[in-house]
């Protein structure tokens, strides 16, 4: 790989202009407030499900095993697991995609 590419002649630029940057600003916002909410409900949900065992037990329980069961049945299907694979797969491409494309991830140019 050439390390002196300029990149005159190719077809993307490396650097937003004004009118790219503003569309990944609000994708940052939208991205840093879901972020926000997410970890804020991961950090209530410890406390909240000891609260929820006090009060109905089985209620808990049985979502655990209905959670349970769902996860063996998708689990033990192959279609199923295939399905699962191909959208986990899809979605970590897709995320990286979007992050080489935000310039967040940068390997430097030995």
């Amino acid at each position: 790989m050439n390390s002196e590419h300029n990149g005159t002649g190719s077809t993307r630029m490396n650097t937003p202009d004004a009118s790219t940057a503003a569309p990944f600003a609000a994708e940052q916002a939208k991205l840093g407030s879901f972020l926000r909410r997410a970890m804020s409900t991961a950090n209530g949900l410890p406390p909240r499900l000891v609260e929820q065992m006090k009060h109905t037990p089985f209620a808990v329980v049985a979502g655990a095993f209905v959670v349970g069961g769902g996860l063996g049945i998708i689990f033990s299907s192959r279609i199923l697991r295939g399905v699962v694979t191909a959208t986990a797969t899809a979605a970590a491409i897709e995320l990286m995609r979007d992050v080489i494309r935000q310039n967040k991830l940068s390997i430097p140019a030995t």
